[in-house]
This record gives structure tokens, sequence and C-alpha cells, in this order.
């Protein structure tokens, strides 16, 4: 029996299954989910792609009948368990484990990790984790995690300025619940 490690859950890799539906034309669509809402026309000699005059609004499908299935899309970073890449993994800092960021070891346990990212940020509507690099998102692990275990805590470049050397803050931060205070 072979495994396959996904790694690369995130937002944009898991999708709700929409029920199979025949529209006999745009308008009937548009009924359901609304029309689409014209945010700016391009002005510009260079068109993002061939043919597009205009941007639009995201559709809100929201309101498609789904089959309450859930679809995970794009293996392009797959491996099999016993065969784990050497470079690491491509999964986003958000949902990436110290041990990718840091390591660059490539386990199941890197996707149990993104999925618990990813319910809370489906149950809260905002990421458990914020940052964009390795320090960033190492500040918020320390900040509510407690300090990072050895050789990570030694190989995170912003600790001192940030914590002292038991991992407590130097600083306050805002707080609403999560790392932090989304606008």
């Amino acid at each position: 029996m072979y495994l396959l490690e996904t790694v690369d859950l995130s937002q944009n890799n898991i999708l709700t299954q929409v029920a199979k539906r025949d529209y006999a034309s745009l308008d009937e669509l548009y009924k359901e989910i609304g029309q689409p809402e014209r945010i700016r026309r391009i002005r510009q000699k260079k068109i993002p792609e061939p043919g597009t005059l205009h941007l639009v609004s995201s559709a809100n499908l929201s309101k498609l009948p789904r089959t309450g299935k859930i679809l995970v899309i794009d293996f392009g970073e797959a491996f099999l368990v016993d065969h784990p890449p050497l470079r690491g993994i491509g999964i986003p800092v958000p949902y990436a484990t110290p041990e990718d960021l840091y390591a660059k070891v490539a386990s199941p346990a890197n996707d149990l990790w993104a999925i618990a990212c990813l319910l809370f940020e489906w149950w809260y509507g905002q990421p458990l984790f914020g940052g964009s690099s390795r320090d960033s998102i190492s500040e918020e692990w320390t900040t509510y995690l407690g300090k990072l275990p050895q050789p990570y805590w030694s190989e995170f470049k912003e600790r001192k300025k940030l914590f002292d050397d038991s991992g407590k803050l130097r600083r306050k931060k805002n707080q609403l619940f999560g790392p932090r205070r989304r606008k």
C-alpha cells in the first residue's frame, strides 16, 4: 500500500463540490448567484490576458446547492511518504510546520498541521498564523505557543529583538483572538 502525502493543503487547494445543475442561460445562473459587478475597465496598453477588457468581482457561489463533498486539488507537491523530497515542501508559510520551514522535513504531520490551520481559518474567518516569512510566522508561533524548540529557536533571526531568552514577548501585542488583530 502506498501512502500519498499531499503537503499543499491550503485555502486555495480545498474546494466544496457544487451540485450539478443545468442552466439554460447565463441569466438563469445570475438569478442564483447575482450579476457580476464590473470593477474597472482596463485602460492599459498591456492587457492582463488576451480578450480581457474589464475586471469583475468574484462570484458569490455560496447560494449554489452543494453535494457535501470536499475536494482536495493540486497535487503538484505530493510525494509518497516513503520518498519525501530532499528540498522540503512548497506549502504556503501560514500553513507550514516549524519542521518544514527550518529543517525542510516533510512528513504526514505537515498535512495534520495544515488541516488544523485551515479549520481555524474556516471557523474564525482569518488565518491562525498570518506570517508571510519564516521570521514573521516564528514570531507568531512563539507569541501564542511558546518558545520554539532547538535548533529552531537558535535559527529564529529576529528572536532577540522580540523575545527574552525564555521566549517571553518583550512588547505587548493587540490581540482579539488568534495571532494578530486583522483589519
